[in-house]
């Protein structure tokens, strides 16, 4: 997987994304994502997460993260290096911490901010704002930290509103060990049944599968199918393994098995979608 840098302290991009699939995504500086418009899902760790028009995401350095396009989308991206993050530490005064309050999109059961319908046109103020900063980074510096400390001051504002489990300790380890071993076990099916996964927390299968609901937005089945494919998807795109080694890989039955769950999920076959991102690397 490749790293990718920054160079430079501040970047702030506008971008419009057709449809599309990225393939996992990690890099050496934090970026916050903002969704102007369209819809999609974002995958950290694993955790599958959707987004709509108004939603926002910190991605921090080193994070390992991805995400599908599902409808023509217009994305705000302002990356920012390790040592800009520091400066907003310092800068903010009154804040304690300026990752504190966006950190806590990061949890797997609050994964993104959705801006309440009276912020949301501050946000895109913000985010044009910062656009047009942007185009002058190194002059304009204290002015898009400035903007980027309201950014962060509403974000928290924003958080203040949503479900939170930090009053509940016990409920986020147990969905966060949950996750886990999801995660672990992608490749083997046999033991991601629920009755396998509420055996080994010790619950019953409709215990397990009302607090998963409860906890992530999803079904277990629809979870781990979603992340199966989200990490498939990735070892089609990126590594030179046939396509039955693959399907072998992840327990499926055999290769058309393969096929017709990959064309479910991203709309073409495995064929497909490794030529048209081999042909997006070549032309990049």
């Amino acid at each position: 997987m490749n790293i990718e840098k920054l160079t430079v302290a501040v970047a702030v991009e506008r971008l419009q994304l057709e449809e599309q699939q990225t393939g996992l995504l990690k890099h050496d500086f934090h970026e916050f994502i903002y969704f102007e418009k369209g819809s999609g899902v974002y995958c950290y760790e694993q955790v599958n997460t959707t987004f709509s028009a108004g939603d926002l995401f910190l991605v921090n350095k080193g994070n390992v993260h991805s995400l599908r396009i599902e409808e023509p989308s217009v994305v705000y991206s302002v990356k920012f290096a390790e040592k800009t993050r520091l400066k907003l530490k310092e800068m903010s005064g009154s804040l304690k911490e300026i990752a504190g309050p966006p950190v806590k999109t990061k949890s797997p059961v609050n994964a993104k901010v959705s801006f309440s319908e009276e912020d949301r046109p501050l946000a895109d103020r913000l985010f044009e704002f910062l656009l047009l900063l942007g185009e002058d980074h190194v002059k304009n510096e204290s002015q898009i930290l400035l903007q980027m400390i309201t950014l962060v001051t509403l974000t928290e504002r924003n958080l203040s509103f949503a479900p939170s489990l930090n009053d509940v300790p016990r409920n986020r380890e147990l969905i966060r060990s949950i996750l886990k071993h999801i995660s672990r076990n992608l490749r083997d099916p046999e033991k991601l049944t629920l009755a396998r996964i509420a055996d080994e927390f010790k619950m019953s299968t409709n215990k397990l599968g009302a607090y998963f609901r409860q906890e992530t937005g999803h079904t277990v089945k629809q979870f781990i199918s979603s992340s199966r494919m989200t990490v498939i998807g990735d070892r089609v795109a990126n590594s030179e393994l046939s396509f039955s080694e693959i399907a072998f890989e992840y327990g499926f039955v055999d290769e058309s098995h393969l096929n017709k769950m990959f064309k479910k999920h991203f709309g073409k076959t495995p064929t497909e979608y490794r030529r048209e991102k081999n042909e997006n690397t070549k032309t990049s």
